[in-house]
């Protein structure tokens, strides 16, 4: 009897603590549960209003963390790479403005007669000055030149402080902007067929020295029959093929002539017009000065300013071994 009494105390025992074991682990089971539906719905909430952050920023202005880099990429290129002179035509600062906007032209510099600039267009702005043109690269001058109208009825003399005013301004530009000293031109440079100016009353010698460029440009080496010698014309070389005047047109057309001139080998009325405008700029020596039809207002040219000279030869050559043409301009 006593046998069977502690049997039964040890099963009642036993079953205490495993009951015990049970009711441990369901609350334990509880627990946990309750704390992972906790976690659960924490997330959801800060998932919401992360989201609701995001949704708040993109319909609104964003922040922007703009960092100042110290390293610049290479492959970039500033608007202004030419310099392009003009003469008005108009006697008067006033009249040149006037004329401007009568036509719907602009510029960004007007240059009058007592040296006085007058400053209209920002230098970051186009202007439109340059009307169909190329130079070098570029076609179209107005988007990568600055313009200069230099008050001149295109058949007086330019006064020397007038000129020496320019030329000041110019330097500024070129230090500002780093143009190649090629690519400072005239308006019958880049539009040889239709333009003239500046005339060849304008005082080259004295502006590109002014500036500080070109310094040997007008010392010559050669005798004065030599310079006057005619080596090239129309006369000569229109009709036929000739490698020496297809040379020519290459050289012409890589100093910065490249879409006025076809590279043909025939002395035609392109050639003709560059061949003048080249002389015009380069040439005063010979040049024979223009004048202008009263009664139409046209400039009246000179077969001889058409022909290619020993002096043309000589200046062509120090110009082609003194520039450095950028054959990536437009890259």
């Amino acid at each position: 009897m006593k046998s069977d009494q502690r049997t039964s105390t040890v099963y009642l025992l036993l079953l205490a603590i495993l009951l015990v074991v049970v009711i441990a682990t369901v609350v334990l089971s509880v627990i946990v549960l309750t704390r992972t539906n906790e976690q659960a719905s924490q997330r959801a909430s800060c998932d919401s209003v992360q989201t609701t952050a995001t949704a708040a920023t993109t319909t609104q202005n964003p922040s922007i963390n703009v960092t100042d880099w110290r390293y610049r990429s290479i492959y970039h290129r500033h608007r202004i790479q030419v310099i392009v002179l003009h003469d008005t035509e108009v006697p008067t600062v006033e009249g040149t403005v006037d004329v401007l906007n009568q036509r719907n032209l602009s510029v960004h510099y007007i240059a009058g007669v007592d040296g006085t600039i007058y400053y209209l267009v920002d230098q970051t702005e186009r202007a439109y000055h340059a009307g169909i043109s190329s130079w070098g690269s570029h076609v179209g001058l107005n988007d990568a030149s600055i313009g200069i109208e230099i008050v001149n009825t295109g058949v007086d003399i330019f006064p020397d402080v007038q000129v020496k005013a320019v030329a000041a301004l110019c330097r500024k530009i070129i230090e500002k902007w780093n143009i190649s000293p090629q690519d400072i031109v005239a308006h019958g440079d880049i539009a040889p067929s239709r333009k003239h100016d500046v005339s060849g009353w304008f005082n080259w010698t004295m502006f590109y020295a002014e500036v500080g460029l070109f310094p040997g440009l007008f010392v010559s080496n050669i005798t004065t029959a030599q310079q006057q010698s005619i080596l090239l014309s129309t006369s000569a070389n229109s009709a036929v093929f000739d490698a020496n005047v297809q040379n020519l047109q290459q050289r012409l057309s890589d100093y910065g002539y490249v879409s006025a001139i076809d590279v043909n080998g025939y002395f035609d009325t392109k050639t003709e017009f560059v061949v003048e405008a080249f002389n015009r700029h380069f040439c005063p020596e010979f040049f024979v000065k223009e004048g202008l039809n009263s009664s139409t207002g046209d400039y009246i040219p000179h077969p001889e300013n058409r022909r290619w000279y020993g002096i043309s030869e000589e200046r062509l050559t120090y110009l082609l071994e003194n520039t450095v043409r950028d054959l990536c301009a437009q890259c």
